[in-house]
């Protein structure tokens, strides 16, 4: 071969490589971005729950106190 052809594919292969190892660091990157996002959302929906359930636990002694007032 000529050595221009070689020169060529040796170039050729090292863009190849290069491009398969920043492709895989961005999409490592991207994980560990996604991943924490869904940790913040976790959190967000973990505090909403909490919220719902203490409501709904002070809606039943409201409806408790509303009953005792109505009673007595």
């Amino acid at each position: 071969m000529d050595s221009t052809i070689v020169g060529t594919l040796i170039v050729a292969g090292f863009a190849l490589v290069g491009t398969i190892i920043s492709a895989k660091y961005v999409s490592n990157v991207e994980v560990v971005k996604l991943q924490m996002r869904m940790k913040t959302l976790e959190d967000k929906v973990m505090t909403h729950n909490n919220l719902i359930e203490r409501t709904y636990a002070l809606e039943k002694k409201v409806e408790l106190l509303e009953h005792y007032v109505e009673h007595k």
